[in-house]
C-alpha cells in the first residue's frame, strides 16, 4: 500500500520558501488532522468555501476537456507508448546537452513513471510532452516562472488563471495519482473501486497503475475523479 508523501517540486511550492527558490507555499497536515481524502494530504481553510464555488463552475465547463487529456495520457501510458524514445523525441532540440542528458537521467530514475516526471520537470517541458501526444495546450498565459509566481502569491490568482489549462489540467491529475494509493478509490464511487477488483490491477499509486484503471473505467466514474482531483483546495 503507498504511504503519504509530500512532493516537493517547482509546481507545488512550501510555505516560506523564497520566490527565487522556485516554491512557495504548502503545509503538512497535522498528526489527525482532517483531510478530503485520507490520502490526500491538504488541509481545510476558511477560504475553501470560495474555492469550491469557484471551482464548480470551471469544472462543469470544462470537465469533458480535461477527461479528454487523461484519455489521451492514459491510453499512451497503458499501451506503452511513452518511454525514453518518446522522452528524447519531446526533449531534442528544446534544451542543451547538460540538460538533455539530466532529464534523461532524471526519468530512468524515476523507473519510467510518467506522473513523477511529468511532475518533476517544468511547463516547457510538460507542454512538449503533452503535444507530442496531440493535445493541444493553449498559449501560455505569463511570459516566465517568476510572473507565475507572482500572480500566484502576490496577486491571489488561482493556477488555473495562471497556468496553460491542458498543463495545470493533468498536473492535478498526477499529482492526485502520485499521492495516492488506487484504494482511495473505494471513497470516491463504489463501483470505480469494483473496476480496480475486477480487472486485478495494483493499487500501488503510479502512473501505469492509475492509467490501467481510468482505461477500464465508465464515464460516470471518470466524471466522479475529476470532480475529486479538482476539488482538492489549491495550498
Amino acid at each position: 500500500m503507498k504511504r503519504n508523501r509530500w512532493h516537493d517540486t517547482r509546481k507545488i511550492p512550501r510555505k516560506g520558501d523564497s520566490l527565487s527558490g522556485g516554491v512557495l507555499f504548502g503545509t503538512r497536515p497535522k498528526k489527525n488532522q482532517k483531510t478530503l481524502c485520507r490520502y490526500t494530504p491538504f488541509r481545510f481553510h476558511s477560504s475553501d468555501n470560495a474555492f469550491f464555488d469557484w471551482i464548480d463552475i470551471y469544472c462543469n465547463m470544462n470537465k469533458p476537456k480535461i477527461i479528454q487529456i487523461i484519455d489521451v495520457v492514459s491510453n499512451a501510458i497503458a499501451g506503452n507508448r511513452i518511454d525514453e524514445d518518446f522522452i528524447k523525441s519531446c526533449i531534442y532540440g528544446k534544451v542543451d546537452a547538460e540538460l538533455y542528458a539530466h532529464l534523461l537521467g532524471k526519468y530512468r530514475g524515476y523507473d519510467g513513471d510518467f506522473f513523477q516526471f511529468y511532475l518533476g520537470t517544468d511547463d516547457r517541458i510538460n507542454r512538449a510532452l503533452l503535444e507530442n501526444l496531440g493535445i493541444k495546450v493553449e498559449p501560455d498565459k505569463y511570459p516566465d516562472y517568476d510572473s507565475r509566481i507572482v500572480a500566484q502569491v502576490v496577486q491571489g490568482k488561482k493556477r488555473f488563471d495562471i497556468y496553460p489549462f491542458e498543463l495545470e489540467a493533468f498536473n492535478r491529475y498526477a499529482m492526485f495519482g502520485n499521492n495516492n494509493a488506487l484504494s482511495c478509490l473505494k471513497g470516491i464511487s463504489p463501483t470505480a473501486g469494483q473496476t480496480v477488483r475486477e480487472n486485478g490491477i495494483n493499487e500501488y499509486g503510479n502512473a501505469l497503475n492509475w492509467s490501467l484503471f481510468w482505461i477500464k473505467a465508465n464515464p460516470e466514474d471518470k466524471a466522479l475523479l475529476v470532480d475529486h482531483v479538482l476539488n482538492i483546495p489549491e495550498r
